[in-house]
């Protein structure tokens, strides 16, 4: 079990990561904004919750207010921009699958997320260092559409099953 206080200081910055999972904060003040026509995240998907104040965010050209209770998923790959267009200060809780930030708040890129995990004599190692190493998460399928297959089961009438049927 892992757990913090959120003190919602200033800018970003990463909580902590369990396993496949990282949390992290976020502050953007007035008239401020993180992200640009190039921020994505090419590995991970990011949920945005919005904890107080309002603005916008831009996912691949789309607009989406941003106020108090709003949750917005941003996918891998999708170029974003979030925007503080009130007057307080823009805070939200974010979750990432899988970890896209180091400790330090900055983007992973080639190597596995840092994980810390406890064994019996109390020391702290990554997953790279456990019996079978670090393996990074499967790959999501995509239909020829561009887009993205979910999983909703195994048997052989899924809906994922049923659509790749369909495809020429």
């Amino acid at each position: 079990m892992r757990h913090t206080l959120l003190r919602f200081g200033s800018g970003f910055r990463p909580l902590f990561s369990v396993r496949r999972a990282q949390a992290a904060q976020m502050v953007i003040e007035p008239g401020g904004q993180e992200g640009g026509e190039d921020n994505r995240h090419r590995g991970a998907d990011q949920w945005l919750y919005v904890v107080s104040g309002s603005g916008v965010a831009t996912v691949d050209g789309r607009r989406v207010p941003l106020r108090v209770g709003r949750l917005l998923v941003i996918e891998r790959g999708e170029r974003h921009t979030i925007r503080n267009t009130g007057r307080t200060p823009l805070k939200t809780l974010n979750f990432y699958y899988p970890p896209a930030f180091d400790a330090d708040g900055d983007p992973e890129r080639t190597r596995p997320p840092v994980v810390s995990t406890s064994h019996a004599c109390g020391r702290r190692r990554s997953p790279a260092s456990l019996p079978g190493g670090w393996r990074p998460p499967p790959a999501r399928p995509v239909l020829r559409s561009g887009e993205p297959a979910h999983e909703e089961g195994t048997g052989a009438g899924t809906q994922r099953q049923q659509r790749e049927q369909a495809l020429p």
